[in-house]
């Protein structure tokens, strides 16, 4: 997890890197937000909305933080599906960040 958002640290100040940046925001939020729902016992759901679903039934976020995760999957739609003029620097900015919060809940 922390490999895809150094990775997409990285890439954001090189020249050209924006989609690589944004590819490896999207795939640290997915990541993060798999390991959240695993982390309270929420089973495996192959789309990301239905995770995101039972962390509302369950409370687990906050409401502003419900609605980052919910920019942050439309973002990764984008991102994964090489809609490059859909999003821009800061949505992958954004993603990222989000991304590092959940990590951050995680580890305390």
């Amino acid at each position: 997890m922390a490999d895809f958002i150094a990775l997409a640290r990285a890439a954001l100040v090189r020249r050209g890197g924006q989609d690589t940046a944004a590819v490896l925001a999207a795939a640290a939020f997915e990541d993060a937000l798999r390991r959240l729902a695993i982390s309270k016992g929420i089973a495996h759901h192959r789309d990301l909305s239905d995770i995101l679903e039972e962390v509302k039934k369950k409370s687990i976020l906050a409401a502003d933080q419900v609605d980052a995760a919910e920019s942050c999957i439309v973002f990764r739609g984008n991102a994964m599906g090489a809609k490059w003029n859909e999003f821009g620097f800061a949505d992958t900015v954004a993603t990222l960040a989000f991304a590092e919060e959940i990590m951050r809940g995680l580890a305390d």
